[in-house]
């Protein structure tokens, strides 16, 4: 695989800041969904399993994504 000029610079500040919007309103959404499928009292538990994986899928993105944040702000 041949990386381009762009694909070996570090994303700017504001690259990192839009993923970090991203993937918070990403988690925000799955959570959101995930409350709903639990309050519904006759729930089918493979829908609410499934939403679950996806919520811990869009909480490590937005770790990383909070991380990559913070390292380039204390780098300032």
């Amino acid at each position: 695989m041949v990386m381009t000029t762009m694909q070996c610079e570090s994303p700017s500040k504001a690259d990192l800041w839009a993923g970090y919007r991203a993937a918070f309103a990403e988690f925000a959404r799955v959570l959101r969904r995930v409350q709903a499928l639990a309050s519904i009292l006759d729930r089918d538990r493979s829908n609410l399993a499934a939403a679950s994986l996806e919520l811990e899928r869009a909480r490590l993105k937005y770790n990383r994504e909070r991380d990559a944040l913070a390292r380039e702000l204390l780098r300032s």
